[in-house]
């Protein structure tokens, strides 16, 4: 297979649907996981679900490049996905330190 056919086959397969997306989304997903684990306590598991996030920010950039999958598309995803993270980390650690204080 020359450089013109891989070209056209990955094509084919929508922006919305690149691996790297995919994992965008399963970072967000994991996200709000790790904060409905905080909510109830569950520290050790929101922990567990925004470290696999963060490693997966790693590898989705990885995997852009590797696989040629790079889109405007995808680098506002991980932008919007990353924000969506860091939010949500800050929101879980404030509340908990407000419950501390009562």
């Amino acid at each position: 297979m020359n450089a013109t056919e891989s070209q056209r086959r990955r094509r084919r397969i929508p922006v919305v649907l690149y691996l790297p997306n995919l994992l965008g989304y399963l970072r967000i997903a994991l996200s709000f996981r790790g904060l409905r684990f905080a909510v109830r306590k569950q520290h050790n598991d929101a922990l567990t679900n925004w470290i696999l996030a963060s490693l997966l920010d790693l590898i989705d950039g990885i995997a852009a490049r590797r696989l040629g999958q790079c889109s405007s598309f995808g680098i506002l995803l991980d932008v919007i996905a990353d924000n969506v993270l860091r939010s949500i980390v800050w929101i879980a650690t404030i509340s908990e330190a407000c419950r501390e204080e009562q």
